[in-house]
């Protein structure tokens, strides 16, 4: 199966939430499933990566300017 997941954080970008979801998309590969997550770009992070079987791409968005702080925007 193919999942997308949507984010407006995922790490190293954000706090809580985005660890979540990093745990549950890697245990979804694990399960045997593609998984491509959707989230923030911020520095110098690349547009696009592999981390332990998830696809993770980054895209720019308005006002951030903390990497652990979402802007309102």
């Amino acid at each position: 199966m193919n999942v997308l997941v949507i984010n407006y954080e995922y790490p190293p970008v954000g706090g809580g939430g985005g660890v979540i979801c990093k745990d549950i998309s890697e245990e979804i590969v694990r399960k045997g499933h593609k998984v491509t997550v959707v989230t923030s770009q911020f520095g110098t992070l690349p547009r696009q990566e592999k981390e332990n079987g998830v696809t993770v791409v980054r895209l720019p968005v308005v006002m951030r300017n903390k990497q652990d702080v979402a802007s309102i925007p």
